[in-house]
């Protein structure tokens, strides 16, 4: 865990977990699904890795308010985008999600 001035601790415990997700987004006015999986899971939130690279109609935004739903559209409930990564603009997104609910 990193240390200094800006770290701050984590609310709970990360616990690998890869579940199989799809989000429900909105971006431009248009509403799409997205196809990822989940890496871990904490009580506050997941991060995930979309399943396909992203292109600039279907991009993930920190601050963005996005469904979550598992296999058997189990809902997991609304999250907020709290960070995104990508290597490169032809692959795949991680993100970080807060639960909302």
């Amino acid at each position: 865990m990193a240390t200094g001035p800006f770290a701050q601790p984590r609310r709970s415990e990360r616990r690998p977990q890869r579940l199989s997700v799809t989000l429900l987004a909105k971006a431009g006015g248009h509403e799409f699904e997205l196809p990822a999986h989940s890496h871990d899971v904490s009580q506050h939130g997941l991060r995930i890795r979309t399943d396909s690279p992203l292109d600039e109609a279907r991009r993930l935004n920190p601050g963005q308010t996005v469904y979550v739903y598992g296999v058997g559209d189990v809902g997991l409930g609304h999250c907020r985008v709290v960070w995104v990564h990508t290597d490169r603009p032809d692959s795949r997104s991680e993100a970080g999600l807060e639960f909302l609910n």
